[in-house]
């Protein structure tokens, strides 16, 4: 049964600071909502592979989400990042206008070194069903009267719960190298098959199936 209760939020530019990331020995890599933190600890559990990078990122967090830093023992800490080639006429991930977390308790933070692939955040007020799927599509009709503002490469960005925003296409007629890579705090366990496996938190492993929706990342 849909809620039928109607959330009215703001879509602005986020807040960012300039982030120079050395991601030139990286390895191609596709890793999704790969636990490093555990609720109930500040220690951070981060594969050899990605530690050099991530601990880059993370002062950053911080500065721009201040609290946090206070508060990151609550919560859980994810990591998404990828490299690899976006085809001319393809997405970098999947298509559509979202908020990350929907509804949820989530800190997301979002780099890019593309401005060929950048993410989209729709300028404007929004009206949403207190649904995921039906928001998804009041978003899509909604997004239509407003400016749609280009982020910029090299910025780490701090996405809170009314930022509606959506990967772009490469539009041009070669194939392009790019590296994304999204931070997420939440006091939750995401749990969805298909999520990275951490092999220093062996024992946090996705056990369920996920939905078509994107707008959230624990299934119930």
């Amino acid at each position: 049964m849909i809620d039928s209760t109607r959330l009215k939020i703001s879509s602005k530019k986020p807040p960012c600071v300039v982030a120079n990331y050395d991601v030139n020995d990286l390895e191609f890599c596709n890793i999704v909502y790969m636990c490093i933190k555990q609720a109930g600890s500040s220690e951070y559990h981060i594969p050899d592979n990605i530690k050099h990078l991530v601990e880059q990122i993370i002062p950053d967090v911080y500065s721009l989400s201040p609290n946090l830093y206070n508060d990151d023992w609550t919560k859980f800490c994810y990591v998404t990042i990828k490299k690899m080639f976006i085809q001319p006429n393809t997405l970098g991930n999947r298509e559509g206008w979202h908020i990350d977390g929907f509804k949820s308790d989530q800190e997301n933070f979002i780099w890019s070194d593309s401005d060929v692939v950048p993410t989209e955040v729709s300028l404007g007020d929004f009206e949403l069903t207190n649904d995921h799927n039906k928001s998804l599509m009041e978003m899509l009709e909604q997004s239509c009267n407003n400016f749609n503002l280009q982020l910029e490469s090299n910025r780490l960005y701090m996405l809170d719960q009314e930022c509606v925003h959506r990967p772009t296409s490469n539009k041009t007629n070669i194939s392009v190298l790019r590296t994304f890579i999204k931070v997420t705090y939440s006091k939750e366990l995401f749990n969805c098959i298909g999520n990275a496996w951490n092999y220093k938190l062996p024992h946090i492993k996705p056990t369920k199936q996920r939905f078509n929706c994107r707008n959230h990342s624990v299934v119930y």
